[in-house]
């Protein structure tokens, strides 16, 4: 059985599929830019460090959140050391899924384990421990658990100390971003 074409054009189903590729690529381009444009790092200041007006500066992966402090800064006296009294901080920075809840449930994100635990350490007189600890940034993949790298700073007169550990489960990304994190940490 033959079929006669039919007499009228289909301009329509042309226009639409041209609509449709362009309008997919457009979305294409945008998502990708916006994603290749997004710095991955940001600069994070830490609340003056005891009572100096010093502060802690490390790069934390963008869209990553401060929990609230864990221990937001308190003094305790130091058994070491006589008359003297220590101030200490920990802060923890967890990542954060920000996108619509429509994506969340389209596209579901497996939890990655990943944190950056900051401490940092105020000593009101020199300790002789803290000035024979050197400065150190180092790195440890183990199977068992995420890929891990810290630095451990402190202050020339050895009266601040700050130690930044990077936890993160997946390889490429802690490989992107370990050595700018764990080289950024200084106390200014």
């Amino acid at each position: 059985m033959n079929v006669l074409p039919s007499s009228k054009p289909k301009r329509w189903h042309g226009f639409t599929f041209r609509i449709a590729v362009f309008a997919t690529g457009a979305a294409a381009i945008v998502t990708i830019a916006r994603l290749g444009c997004r710095p991955p790092l940001v600069w994070w200041t830490s609340p003056p460090i005891g009572k100096t007006n010093r502060h802690l500066r490390l790069l934390v992966p963008e869209g990553w959140e401060l929990e609230q402090p864990i221990d937001p800064g308190q003094y305790d006296s130091d058994s070491g050391i006589k008359d003297n009294v220590i101030w200490s901080a920990h802060y923890r920075f967890l990542s954060v899924d920000r996108r619509p809840g429509l994506l969340r449930r389209l596209f579901p994100h497996t939890e990655e384990d990943a944190m950056l635990n900051v401490d940092i350490g105020q000593s009101r007189k020199w300790v002789a421990l803290w000035a024979t600890i050197p400065p150190k940034m180092y790195r440890n993949d183990s199977p068992a658990y995420p890929h891990c790298g810290a630095r451990f700073i402190k202050s020339t007169d050895s009266r601040i100390i700050a130690e930044a550990d990077y936890f993160r489960s997946n390889l490429p990304a802690f490989n992107a971003t370990y050595g700018q994190i764990c080289g950024s940490v200084k106390i200014e």
